[in-house]
């Protein structure tokens, strides 16, 4: 093999599986980091938090700090820094008793709305390719 040629005989498992999988999350990052006026564009950890946040709102058990840096994955310090930009941007509120939740203007926002349509949307249809690859396997 000359040097800067890819080896392309290999064979990848479950090839047709991974590409729409890979495909879904493409399509998923790619959405949530163009959406205009959104903290999504500021990266991964503002889409993560914000989606914990809103789990636990809907799920009628709100998070307080610690429980949320544990649910995401981040150190309590990094949570509360990313937190406080959420807040001041308006993304997220928090309560007196030390509790987080989608800021009021955010909670059914036309931009919140048309894009859990769109993740909705992704998610059937790559359910729907993964089961068609898995018929014909």
């Amino acid at each position: 093999m000359t040097e800067g040629s890819v080896k392309t005989s290999a064979v990848i498992e479950r090839a047709d599986e991974r590409r729409i999988e890979l495909r879904f999350l493409m399509s998923l990052m790619r959405l949530l980091t163009s959406a205009k006026n959104a903290p999504m564009a500021s990266g991964a950890d503002s889409i993560l938090i914000i989606g914990a946040v809103a789990m636990g709102q809907i799920e009628g058990k709100p998070f307080r700090a610690s429980k949320l840096a544990e649910y995401v994955g981040m150190p309590r310090p990094t949570l509360l820094r990313r937190l406080s930009n959420l807040i001041e941007e308006g993304w997220i509120e928090s309560t007196e008793n030390g509790q987080y939740l989608l800021g009021s203007e955010h909670l059914n926002s036309p931009l919140i709305l048309s894009l859990t349509d769109q993740i909705k949307n992704l998610i059937l249809e790559a359910a729907s390719d993964l089961q068609k690859a898995h018929q014909k396997s």
